[in-house]
């Protein structure tokens, strides 16, 4: 289901708190509140920058007049406005001119041949590299390059290429020395220990929460 973000501040969860007539009304959704208990509502109102109430449908509409826009959510979910402000100036300008960059890539072919671009033009012995900017969303074709196509456009290059946080396609050159021994990666704070299928190229990032890399 959809999910939309309400960057507002919450209130108590009563129809009390109520402070000035409410602009907008939002029903039959699915709130989270975020609460102490972590409750679930149906409906809100919004007055101001404030969300003024929550509560059942059915209370929440009857604040209504023929101003209010009233929004049915039709069993979506709201959940508060995320923020995450931050910039990585210092790693992104070491990086930024050393890597291939897919971010306007339309499609695999695209992206591929970028690979292949960068192999062609540059000394063997040098990494080829793309890290986040992009997703499988963007092309034409919705899905991953595959480690065949990723490998042979890359040559005798070392390859590292990054989706997300989820996945990155490693070649045999690229993989540091030790059967066991992973890339630098974010999510772990360090080097992770990976299980590599020799077919298949791609290392799972570990999570926070289980600090092993497994490939897929």
């Amino acid at each position: 289901p959809a999910v939309l973000l309400a960057a507002v501040v919450l209130l108590p969860n009563t129809l009390t708190a109520q402070t000035s007539p409410p602009y907008v009304i939002l029903i039959n959704g699915r709130i989270h509140t975020v609460d102490a208990n972590d409750n679930e509502v149906e409906a809100l109102p919004i007055s101001g920058e404030r969300i003024s109430a929550v509560g059942r449908s059915d209370a929440i509409s009857a604040l209504a007049d023929a101003d209010m826009r009233v929004v049915d959510l039709e069993g979506r979910t709201v959940i508060l406005g995320l923020i995450d402000s931050h910039i990585h100036a210092i790693r992104t300008g070491f990086s930024t001119a050393r890597q291939v960059h897919w971010y306007d890539a339309a499609s695999v072919e695209q992206a591929v041949a970028r690979v292949k671009a960068a192999a062609d033009e540059l000394p063997d012995d040098v990494s080829i590299a793309v890290v986040e900017g992009w997703s499988r969303t963007q092309f034409s074709d919705p899905r991953l390059p595959t480690a065949a196509e990723l490998f042979e456009a890359a040559g005798d290059h070392p390859v590292y290429i990054q989706h997300m946080r989820e996945l990155a396609f490693v070649n045999a050159a690229g993989r540091p020395r030790g059967s066991d021994r992973g890339l630098y990666d974010d999510a772990c704070r360090g080097f992770g220990r990976h299980e590599i299928a020799a077919d298949d190229g791609r290392w799972r990032h570990c999570s926070r929460r289980r600090p092993v890399c497994r490939s897929r």
